[in-house]
């Protein structure tokens, strides 16, 4: 599933909650108000959903909220594995780096800190441009690769495996 599906279904869900909770009190049965939504809100065949702040607050589970202390004492940090030496599984094959980021504790620090604190922009070809909070360029990376990481990155939290054999 792309990054750009993940984002209409999320929408598709925000919108959906909303239209329920204006009709909580409808006495008609649930399924005919969901006709109604369907009918007002249709999910376009190709899933293209451009919206940057869900993107932003998609990354925000995966990536912002993971607790720094526990990833610490995990050994892929521990080690200081170098992100060049992480298969093609991990995303970042066409990660652009702006200033010297060599292991992964720090790629995944720059992200946390530019998602968080500072400065993202989403180009409509969906590459994420990351900024410090000084305005310096960090790290660009196209949204599809950004979510690969992420879904690595949760599933060498599970299962501490870096080679990603399962995934």
């Amino acid at each position: 599933m792309s990054l750009e599906s993940l984002m209409c279904i999320a929408n598709q869900n925000m919108k959906l909650l909303g239209f329920i909770d204006k009709h909580k009190n409808d006495n008609r049965p649930f399924k005919d108000i969901i006709n109604q939504f369907k009918s007002i809100h249709q999910l376009p065949d190709t899933h293209f959903f451009y919206n940057q702040y869900a993107a932003i607050q998609f990354f925000y589970p995966f990536l912002v909220f993971l607790r720094e202390k526990k990833l610490e004492e995990l050994e892929i940090f521990v080690k200081g594995k170098s992100i060049t030496e992480l298969n093609h599984k991990w995303g970042l094959k066409g990660l652009v780096c702006h200033k010297p980021i060599t292991e992964l504790r720090e790629l995944l620090r720059q992200l946390r800190n530019a998602i968080a604190h500072a400065d993202i922009k989403i180009d409509e070809d969906l590459t994420c441009r990351m900024n410090n909070n000084k305005g310096d360029k960090i790290i660009d990376i196209k949204a599809d690769d950004l979510l690969k990481f992420c879904r690595a990155l949760n599933y060498y939290l599970l299962t501490k495996d870096e080679t990603l054999k399962d995934l």
